[in-house]
């Protein structure tokens, strides 16, 4: 978990501790039920970066539609009485279909889940995108104690982590470099999914336990990992994998 990056206005709260999720993380803790919890750990704030498909104004409050490659969500911000523009907009102009940052809550509205939006910004690059599936990959690492970091990063570990994402950012080494934030297992399912993607539109499972063989011990293991990271997906039916598109 991480601060904040929006900056605290004068008066303001200090920054709150966040957790980066996409929406299979987020229909997950729903799931579970109250408290919201990822990994027995409560769940506080969230980030989130997906696609805002709808956007409606009423008298009291704002609702955006929410996606990405998991499925959709509501998000809602609430307006003040005298109809000004709400503080969670001041970064954000609505454009349908187009990328956002969101950092927000999960509440809960008569049996239905929202989340209600502290702050949103559009994003106009997929290098953020690519970005927030690294902070929710690395999240996910930490909670499950995967990946111990220390309090206190030194300066020559902060600079590797620097020069490490400006490559994994880089058009031309976006796939080659996302892989390489992989397990050699993860590979190779999603070197088996992309093919399939690409020439048959997805692949089932018994197709990859074809191909991966003996590569691969705990495949539905593997595959949950993939899911849960954003980089896999399942078509309607839940009959195929497919990849994600980037």
């Amino acid at each position: 978990m991480e601060n904040s990056p929006f900056r605290a206005q004068s008066g303001d709260r200090k920054p709150q501790t966040y957790t980066p999720v996409n929406l299979k993380l987020v229909f997950d803790m729903v799931k579970a039920g109250e408290p919201f919890k990822l990994n027995n750990e409560p769940i506080d704030v969230i980030e989130l970066v997906c696609r805002v498909s709808g956007y409606r104004e009423s008298q009291n409050t704002i609702s955006l539609d929410l996606q990405d490659d998991n499925g959709a969500i509501k998000g809602v911000i609430y307006r003040k009485g005298d109809g000004s523009l709400p503080k969670a907009l001041r970064n954000y102009t609505f454009s349908a279909n187009g990328y956002a940052h969101i950092i927000g809550n999960l509440r809960k509205f008569n049996d239905n889940v929202q989340v209600v939006i502290q702050q949103i910004e559009n994003i106009t690059n997929y290098e953020s995108v690519h970005y927030h599936k690294c902070k929710v990959l690395w999240s996910f690492l930490i909670r499950n104690g995967s990946l111990h970091v220390p309090t206190q990063p030194s300066q020559q570990s902060q600079n590797i982590l620097t020069e490490s994402s400006k490559k994994f950012v880089s058009p031309e080494n976006t796939e080659s470099n996302e892989m390489s934030y992989l397990t050699l297992e993860q590979r190779e399912i999603m070197k088996a999914v992309g093919t399939a993607s690409r020439e048959k539109g997805g692949i089932a499972r018994y197709a990859i336990a074809g191909i991966v063989g003996s590569k691969v011990k705990d495949i539905d293991r593997v595959l949950s990992e993939l899911f849960n990271y954003g980089y896999i997906s399942q078509t309607d039916d839940g009959a195929y994998f497919i990849v994600n598109n980037s």
